[in-house]
């Protein structure tokens, strides 16, 4: 849900600065697409870092006791 939300974030800013009039509209889409692309840049990095730590740590685990057995 937080994801969503962050990502959603910009789309409510543009909202409020076009319902002003402020803005020229393409400025308001360009620091829209620039906000979301860094917050899902930041999320998908920490994301991809998270799965690096679990691998690393697997692979610490001795071959024996990796596998898992189903009765």
């Amino acid at each position: 849900m937080t994801v969503v939300r962050a990502a959603l974030y910009p789309l409510r800013l543009v909202a409020a600065r076009l319902g002003r009039g402020g803005a020229p509209f393409v400025l308001v889409v360009l620091g829209i697409a620039a906000g979301a692309a860094v917050v899902l840049g930041g999320r998908a990095g920490s994301l991809v870092a998270q799965d690096r730590a679990v691998e690393q740590a697997v692979e610490r685990i001795p071959d024996g006791q990796r596998s898992v057995r189903a009765v």
